[in-house]
């Protein structure tokens, strides 16, 4: 069976478009806080971890960045759950902050 040029180039933009996709990590934590205690505590953790650039809370979220990757942590006190996601170029990298975001959540 012969492959058409559409085909063809249709998987090429694909494979070019999987190429430029961000290297994402995602997790969460339980936890027993306010709604506002833990947007102050992901406001806090944030910024220790230096992802101050285009810093902003926006609802139950806490955006920041550094460099070329992207992080939020996600507020819900009615579910008992932060979430936490990290994005960018190497997922060596996105890994790494998630892991430090996380755990200075978890820190008393």
């Amino acid at each position: 069976m012969k492959s058409s040029p559409i085909a063809a180039l249709a998987l090429l933009a694909s494979t070019a478009a999987l190429a430029d996709a961000p290297a994402m990590t995602i997790g969460s934590l339980e936890m027993a806080l306010s709604q506002e205690d833990c947007i102050a505590k992901g406001t806090s953790v944030m910024k220790g971890a230096g992802l101050t650039q285009n810093f902003e809370v926006v609802g139950r979220t806490v955006y920041g960045e550094t460099g070329n990757y992207t992080a939020a942590i996600r507020c819900d006190s009615t579910k008992t759950i932060a979430f936490f996601v990290v994005a960018g170029p190497l997922s060596k990298n996105t890994e790494e902050i998630h892991g430090k975001l996380k755990a200075a959540f978890d820190a008393p």
